[in-house]
C-alpha cells in the first residue's frame, strides 16, 4: 500500500468515528512537528486526501444539525449549552462533528466541565453529566437503559465532552494516546496492553471521579 492509499483509509476511518485512527493521526502531527521526516510526508498525504476529498454531508447531518455543530464552535459549551444538550438527538455524525468542535474550542478543565454542569437544575443530572465527561471511554449502554430520555442526552452530552477533553489533552502532550484509545496506544508501544485498559460496563452513577487513570484498571 502507497502513501497515498493509506492516508485515504486513515482519514475515512477517522471520519466514521475510529478512535484508533484518530489517534494514529494525533501522534503523527506530533511526529512532525518534532521534525520526523517520515512523520511529515504522512501529514502531507493526509493534507491532501482530506482538501481533495471534503466531507459531504448527507441527510443523518443535516442543516438543523451543522447549524448546532457551529453554534458549539463560535459560543462554546457553556453558552451553546442547549445545542449541546439537544446534539445526541441527531446520531452519532452529529455527535463527532461537536466532539470536534469542542475539542478545537477553549480548554475543557474541571472547571469548565463543573460550569458546564452547573447549568443542570438537577443535583443528579449534574452528577450524570460529571460522570460521563470523566469516564468517557467505558460503555455506557447499560447506564443509559436505566435512565430517561433527557437524562440519556444529558449522559451522551457529558461523553461528547469528556472525548473533547482526552483529544486536547493526547493533542497537547498531557495525556498518552491511551486516554482516547487502548488499542491504539498498544500499537504505538504505550506500556497498557488493551486486555488490561478495557474498561468495564458502567451501571449506576457514582460520585465521579476526575482523578480516575485513563486505563481504568479494575
Amino acid at each position: 500500500m502507497n502513501l497515498q492509499d493509506a492516508a485515504k483509509q486513515l482519514v475515512e476511518r477517522a471520519r466514521s468515528g475510529d478512535q484508533i485512527a484518530m489517534a494514529l493521526i494525533t501522534e503523527a502531527k506530533r511526529a512532525a512537528e518534532a521534525g520526523s521526516a517520515r512523520a511529515k510526508a504522512a501529514i502531507a498525504a493526509l493534507t491532501a486526501y482530506v482538501k481533495a476529498h471534503p466531507v459531504v454531508h448527507g441527510d443523518a447531518f443535516g442543516a438543523e444539525e451543522q447549524q448546532k455543530v457551529q453554534e458549539l464552535k463560535n459560543k462554546g459549551p457553556i453558552s451553546a449549552f442547549p445545542a449541546l444538550l439537544a446534539i445526541p438527538k441527531s446520531g452519532p455524525t452529529a455527535v463527532l462533528g461537536a466532539t470536534a468542535a469542542l475539542a478545537n474550542g477553549g480548554t475543557l478543565t474541571s472547571k469548565r466541565v463543573d460550569d458546564i454542569a452547573s447549568l443542570l437544575d438537577e443535583p443528579f443530572d449534574q452528577t450524570i453529566f460529571i460522570y460521563a465527561v470523566f469516564n468517557c471511554s467505558r460503555d455506557l449502554r447499560p447506564l443509559a437503559r436505566e435512565l430517561r430520555a433527557f437524562q440519556r442526552q444529558i449522559l451522551q452530552a457529558g461523553r461528547c465532552v469528556g472525548m473533547a477533553r482526552r483529544i486536547q489533552m493526547v493533542r497537547s502532550g498531557a495525556a498518552p494516546v491511551l486516554a482516547l484509545s487502548p488499542e491504539a496506544s498498544w500499537e504505538l508501544g504505550e506500556a497498557c496492553p488493551p486486555s488490561a485498559s478495557r474498561s468495564k460496563p458502567a451501571t449506576t452513577p457514582p460520585q465521579a471521579k476526575k482523578g480516575d487513570c485513563p486505563c481504568a484498571h479494575p
